[in-house]
């Protein structure tokens, strides 16, 4: 099931974050974007990723 390995689940998190830094880094966004982009990416994975409810 999705969202059952926290390694997996640790590293595309580790992923989206990095991608935003890179954006940060090449001047695709503002640096005070940085601190909302990344709660929201967070926020949002996270709530997307909670282990499926028994049936």
């Amino acid at each position: 099931m999705e969202g059952d390995d926290p390694e997996e689940t640790g590293l595309i998190i580790y992923a989206t974050v990095l991608g935003i830094t890179s954006m940060l880094n090449s001047g695709m966004i503002e640096p005070a974007r940085l601190e909302g982009l990344v709660g929201t990416a967070v926020t949002q994975f996270l709530r997307g990723t909670r282990p499926a409810e028994p049936r």
